[in-house]
């Protein structure tokens, strides 16, 4: 007897039978194609080689005389400013004769006060001085005649006594006659300010027509036209600093100027516990008194390890380098790093002479990456492969040193 499906139920049953054959052939190793096999082998020959993740230069750490620095700043001022004013107080200047930056010499006029008043002085003083010339003379002809007459006891001795009291009178007179017109003549001399030493004025207040007061600044000068750097130092640093040493100092347009440490200071500032070296420079125009500089003071010289500062990779806090083993394979290695100079980095511990560390781009590297050596010549290239193989390092892999 034929029995009959109804079109669904068969169709439920050709459905099963052929998912039952695909199954089949899946999981029986024998029946599968060589394509198959070949895709099943494909990641396990991947894993075993790596494919390059960056191409790098390399640079070896680089032995080379080294100076350590220290850093300062200060301000220019003169090497001694003199202060000029009027010694005759009470006169007038009719004339001044220089201005703020001229050049002086050394007794050069500078100004001059109204002495017409001192010279009438001096005139009565010299009457004066003749007056009491006079009277001394008169005195002395009048006491050598009393004593002729007292040796023939014609005059008492009261009388002579007097005689020779006027003498002296008269010669103390002239004295003090004497001494007046000196202090007069200096005075009159005073009248005309002078440099009292070479140099340059840095500030000229006096005015045409203004009183002098005798106890005002009417110039400062700059002696000798000499200035000097007054670097301010923590009391360790300056003891490192030794008296003639050169210091080198960076100008407000950058440029370096050179100068030599003349004298260190024997106390700190309380307030800022810095003490100050005062190095001697050449007036420019740019190192002026008052311009706040910054310098260095070289104080030793000795042979330190360094490497480029573009192979320095920051993690963590920390300095590293990457450095490249012979079979190709990146490994950080943390740095202990000293004083820096230009583009160059001193390591005081990390590494050695002859090591081979990635010249840049060390950022893109973690532990176990493998790379590709390249020549100098070739560092754009390996730049651009760093681009574009980035992405490639999950965020987490890339802080693990």
């Amino acid at each position: 007897m034929i029995t009959s499906l109804h079109p669904a139920g068969a169709w439920r049953l050709l459905l099963a039978a052929t998912v039952c054959l695909a199954t089949t052939g899946c999981d029986d190793p024998a029946t599968a194609g060589p394509a198959q096999a070949g895709a099943a082998s494909a990641p396990a020959a991947g894993g075993s080689a790596p494919r390059p993740v960056l191409a790098v230069t390399l640079v070896s750490p680089q032995e080379q005389p080294w100076s350590e620095r220290i850093s300062a700043s200060g301000n220019i001022q003169p090497w001694q400013l003199v202060s000029i004013g009027a010694e005759v107080p009470g006169l007038r200047l009719v004339e001044v004769l220089v201005t703020a930056g001229d050049t002086v010499r050394k007794g050069q006029l500078l100004a001059r006060l109204d002495d017409s008043s001192l010279k009438v002085e001096l005139n009565l003083q010299r009457a004066a001085l003749a007056e009491a010339e006079a009277n001394r003379v008169q005195s002395d002809l009048s006491l050598e005649r009393a004593r002729k007459l007292d040796a023939s006891r014609a005059i008492s001795l009261q009388d002579l006594l007097q005689f020779e009291t006027a003498a002296a009178t008269g010669t103390a007179k002239v004295a003090m006659a004497k001494a007046q017109l000196e202090a007069l003549e200096l005075r009159l001399h005073r009248t005309r300010i002078v440099a009292p030493d070479d140099g340059v004025v840095a500030t000229a207040t006096a005015t045409v027509g203004a009183l002098a007061d005798g106890t005002s600044d009417l110039f400062k000068l700059i002696r000798k036209g000499r200035i000097e750097w007054r670097a301010e130092l923590r009391p360790e640093q300056q003891a490192k600093v030794q008296i003639g040493q050169t210091a080198e100092l960076h100008d407000p347009l950058g440029q370096t100027v050179v100068g030599r440490v003349r004298q260190m200071a024997p106390t700190a500032d309380p307030e800022s516990r810095t003490s100050l070296v005062y190095v001697d420079l050449q007036p420019t125009k740019l190192l002026k008194p008052g311009v706040l500089v910054s310098g260095e003071f070289v104080v030793a010289n000795r042979p330190a390890l360094t490497v480029p500062s573009a192979a320095l990779v920051q993690r963590d806090g920390f300095s590293y380098a990457i450095t490249v083993t012979a079979d190709g394979m990146a490994r950080p290695a943390k740095l202990r790093l000293g004083s820096r100079r230009d583009n160059q980095v001193e390591v005081l511990a990390g590494l050695k002479a002859g090591d081979r560390i990635v010249a840049s781009g060390g950022a893109f590297l973690n532990e176990g990456d493998r790379v590709t050596v390249v020549p100098a010549t070739a560092a754009g290239s390996g730049a651009a492969l760093a681009a574009k193989t980035a992405p490639a390092a999950t965020p987490a892999a890339r802080q693990q040193p």
